[in-house]
């Protein structure tokens, strides 16, 4: 259902190759239908659903601040060479170069990202966490986001790759009792417990669910039986992309 009822899943298959199964099946089903055969599955014709566009532009924070900070370079470009020629301030290399949006553009991209940072990563509480008892239902809603964050705790099988081909832990998959979704893992500097030791065995997962064309979970923490603990920090890393974009971003703007 989240595949052809999501008003926003077009803008979320963008890097995908194929079509999503629930739009390929309603097709079918289309087809099915015109020539009066029996179909297997029964998707009944629905409206879009209706969600929260607050939760979309937050999804999209970082990239929508790259326009935001072209119409604020447009901005300082037309104060300055007002300035300038009032001869308030003599800012000639605003004219002799643009590299000054560049820096605007990063900016933007670092406001919008720390924006999301709070969203994207709630603080996870006992009180609030869902298990694997739950994923189904969470999995299945239609009008969920990326951006809306259901802390979890999930116990399964670790599955994935070992050895170079999955040396940033693009390829890790959790499979629990009742469902199967893709780990999203970042190293921390320093640490020295490798998720790949771990294939195989059973473990439990802290993190973030997120629902999108392929839903997956950033993770917290995973851990197993005996106590071992890897530690996953993405709210970390975001703020230090957000910190580094904008410093970059500033450094050009003053530099020009």
């Amino acid at each position: 259902m989240w595949d052809y009822l999501n008003p926003y899943r077009w803008w979320l298959v963008i890097n995908n190759t194929h079509a999503l199964i629930g739009d390929r099946l309603q097709r079918l089903l289309s087809i099915a239908r015109d020539w009066h055969l029996e179909t297997e599955l029964n998707l009944e014709k629905q409206q879009s659903l209706r969600v929260k566009r607050q939760s979309f532009f937050i999804q999209i924070a970082p990239f929508l601040g790259i326009p935001i900070g072209s119409v604020f370079a447009i901005v300082i470009w037309l104060v300055w060479q007002r300035a300038y020629a009032l001869k308030f301030l003599n800012l000639k290399w605003i004219y002799d170069n643009w590299s000054f949006i560049t820096g605007c553009w990063l900016i933007g991209f670092s406001i919008g990202t720390l924006i999301r940072i709070n969203y994207f990563f709630p603080d996870i509480k006992s009180s609030t966490t869902q298990t694997d008892d739950r994923l189904p239902n969470l999995l299945s809603n239609p009008a969920a986001l990326p951006s809306d964050s259901i802390n979890v705790r999930l116990v399964g099988k670790l599955l994935g790759r070992r050895g170079t081909s999955n040396s940033l832990g693009q390829d890790f998959i959790l499979q629990s009792s009742t469902a199967s979704v893709r780990l999203h893992y970042l190293q921390w500097l320093g640490q020295q417990q490798n998720p790949q030791n771990l294939i195989g065995r059973q473990i439990t997962v802290t993190g973030w669910l997120r629902r999108g064309a392929t839903p997956w979970i950033d993770l917290q923490t995973l851990q197993t039986h005996s106590g071992t603990t890897i530690y996953s920090p993405h709210p970390v890393w975001s703020t230090v992309l957000a910190v580094v974009t904008e410093a970059v971003g500033a450094y050009i703007l003053l530099k020009g």
